[in-house]
C-alpha cells in the first residue's frame, strides 16, 4: 500500500527526529497483522535507537511470540 511504502521511506531516509516514530508505527502495524518477524525487525531497530521509544521497543520485543 502507498501509506506503508511512505512510512518505510520515512523510517529509512526520513528526518532523524521522526524516524523513531515511523519505526514504531511500522512495528505496531506488523504486530497487529500477526507478522511477528517483520514487527521484530522494526522493534530491534528501534531498541538500538537512542529515542524515547527505545524502552518500549525492548519491552515489546520481550513479549512477541
Amino acid at each position: 500500500t502507498l501509506g506503508l511504502a511512505k512510512m518505510n521511506e520515512v523510517a529509512s531516509k526520513g528526518l532523524k527526529i521522526i524516524r523513531p516514530f515511523a519505526l514504531l508505527r511500522l512495528a505496531e502495524y506488523y504486530q497487529r497483522q500477526k507478522k511477528y518477524k517483520e514487527a521484530r525487525g522494526y522493534y530491534k531497530k528501534l531498541a538500538k535507537d537512542k529515542s524515547r521509544y527505545q524502552t518500549l521497543a525492548q519491552r515489546r520485543l520481550a513479549i512477541l511470540p
